[in-house]
């Protein structure tokens, strides 16, 4: 799924495809199994934007195993993407809560549902602790580059987008945004403008 997202290949829209053929025959075979409802749920989101089908297979997720931690986050960015960032950090601070060693992807959620939320400095140290995990990984580095436009720390935003560049040398807005499971295209429309505004 996450060749769909990042286009690490030449064909990613067929990873989707086989994605959610996947994703789809793991529940048929096992319907009592919390991980396969959390990859339909994650296939459902990122392969074709359906929320409501994300959020069914989270919530399933959850009911088979309550303490499925990967469950409430996947919950939470759901929220993120249909617009309802206070429901998204109650959800993702739930997560963190059962899984204390959380990944890094677990911080970088709480980061954007504080940016969408408006609390820009909560986003900052969000995102912040989960590069401190991994370094690496493009949202949070993408977001904490927003963040600081939105903060009005135009030349820290700048100096991030480069870092960006040099990071990921064939980065493209466009493709990344069309990739962004967003309801309101508003919001996605936002962060392309941060986006830019930082030189990307």
């Amino acid at each position: 799924m996450d060749d769909f997202r990042y286009q690490w290949s030449q064909d990613s829209g067929r990873s989707a495809e086989l994605a959610l053929d996947l994703a789809t025959k793991a529940v048929a075979l096992d319907k009592e199994l919390p991980q396969a409802h959390w990859v339909l749920g994650y296939v459902h989101l990122f392969g074709n934007g359906n929320h409501e089908q994300a959020l069914a297979m989270g919530q399933r997720t959850i009911a088979l195993d309550p303490n499925h931690a990967d469950g409430y986050a996947l919950l939470a960015v759901t929220h993120v993407y249909a617009g309802q960032s206070e429901r998204a950090r109650a959800l993702i601070s739930e997560a963190m809560r059962l899984n204390p060693d959380s990944p890094s992807q677990y911080a970088a959620v709480l980061g954007y549902a504080r940016f969408f939320s408006g609390d820009y400095t909560g986003a900052r140290r969000a995102l912040e602790q989960a590069l401190e995990i991994n370094v690496n990984r493009l949202m949070p580095n993408l977001y904490l580059t927003a963040t600081y436009v939105r903060l009005n720390e135009i030349d820290d935003g700048r100096w991030h987008a480069e870092n960006i560049r040099q990071a990921n040398p064939e980065f493209d807005l466009e493709h990344w945004a069309s990739r962004q499971p967003f309801k309101d295209q508003n919001q996605l429309e936002s962060v392309v403008r941060d986006l830019r505004t930082a030189g990307l």
